[in-house]
């Protein structure tokens, strides 16, 4: 008989083992994001994505933040895609749609954005509030 060997899950799932946050935390923030992985939570697929506020971090403290985003899958999951790198992460208005995208971290984050996060903030809490 042998015990298990924790090198199963891998060195990737240590990522994972931090603080979680809603992804409205990293809008409009430069951060540093160092993996995404696919999963099933309550059988949805579902991206779980760790990052750090800061390049000297990187690696070291981080958090983590699922999403169902398909514009945040498309580039975190994109086959040529290398971590860690820096972005910002915006609510912008595809049509009457707001949707989260990534940008430069050279980006202004603008009167725009902020009220484009204000106006998603407002549709989760009507949303919520509708479903009880």
């Amino acid at each position: 008989m042998t015990d298990f060997d924790e090198s199963f899950y891998g060195a990737d799932d240590k990522m994972f083992d931090c603080d979680w946050v809603s992804v409205l935390y990293c809008v409009n923030k430069v951060l540093v994001f160092n993996q995404a992985i696919e999963t099933e939570l309550e059988g949805k697929p579902k991206l779980l994505v760790a990052f750090t506020e800061n390049a000297e971090q990187a690696g070291e403290k981080h958090s983590a933040f699922v999403t169902d985003s398909k514009y945040l899958r498309q580039v975190l999951t994109d086959e040529g895609r290398v971590f860690p790198f820096r972005a910002v992460i915006k609510v912008v208005k595809l049509g009457s749609v707001l949707a989260f995208k990534f940008f430069s971290p050279q980006t202004r984050i603008t009167e725009e954005d902020i009220n484009n996060l204000k106006a998603f903030e407002m549709s989760q809490d009507r949303r919520f509030k509708n479903r009880k």
